[in-house]
């Protein structure tokens, strides 16, 4: 095993620890999330993300969830982006491709506003998130408010001094 993995697994193990005793919490959260109140399409608002943050918003957990309704705690009403989106499947998935970033079953959490997903009208491909929190399909083209995120890189030296 290469000391990168290593490392990483070494750190993940003690932020868990951190988190689970209370010592550390929001602080150490995965997400820092970043309301953008200029409407975009779904792609267009994929390529501000990547090139200004991470990616569209990924939630991985209610905890996730709270901390990113703080965050755009009446910043908007009505929907924005986040990273859901599904190509010719039903499964829905989250844009950020980077697997090592989710935690174990964090690329399941969905918070699907009742009755949806259903895909009114055959091209509902895109995930958007209504004020409430809750998900919804919705047309890739539509104009919307945008939730961004960052995921923080913890360096070994900064645990080294905690």
């Amino acid at each position: 095993m290469s000391n990168y993995f290593l490392t990483r697994f070494y750190c993940s193990a003690f932020i868990k620890y951190l988190v689970l005793t209370g010592i550390c919490r929001s602080a150490c959260s995965a997400n820092q999330y970043h309301f953008i109140s200029k409407g975009r399409s779904y792609s267009e608002a994929q390529q501000y993300c990547r090139s200004t943050h991470t990616d569209l918003a990924t939630i991985n957990s209610e905890a996730d969830m709270q901390n990113l309704l703080a965050t755009v705690s009446g910043g908007y009403s009505g929907a924005a982006w986040i990273g859901l989106y599904r190509q010719s499947t039903p499964l829905w998935h989250w844009s950020l491709p980077d697997h090592q970033y989710y935690t174990h079953g964090g690329t399941q959490y969905r918070n699907w506003q009742p009755g949806e997903p259903n895909n009114s009208g055959g091209s509902e491909n895109c995930g958007s998130m209504g004020d409430n929190g809750k998900f919804s399909d919705t047309p890739c083209t539509l104009y919307l408010y945008t939730v961004s995120h960052n995921t923080p890189h913890i360096s070994v030296n900064i645990l080294i001094y905690i």
